[in-house]
């Protein structure tokens, strides 16, 4: 799993990407992933339910 901080949490927030979204009664769910050059698959990621 990742090892992401709470202080690296992306910026969606702060822009108001959700908003749109919030008033669908459907589970909101975020996945962050990032990339591992050297074996060129997925090093890591990160679920976060809404």
């Amino acid at each position: 799993m990742s090892s992401l901080t709470d202080e690296q949490q992306p910026y969606e927030y702060s822009k108001g990407y959700l908003i749109p979204y919030t008033a669908d009664e459907r589970q909101l769910v975020k996945v962050g992933v990032s990339f591992d050059a050297g074996e060129r698959n997925v090093g890591e990621w990160k679920v976060v339910g809404l």
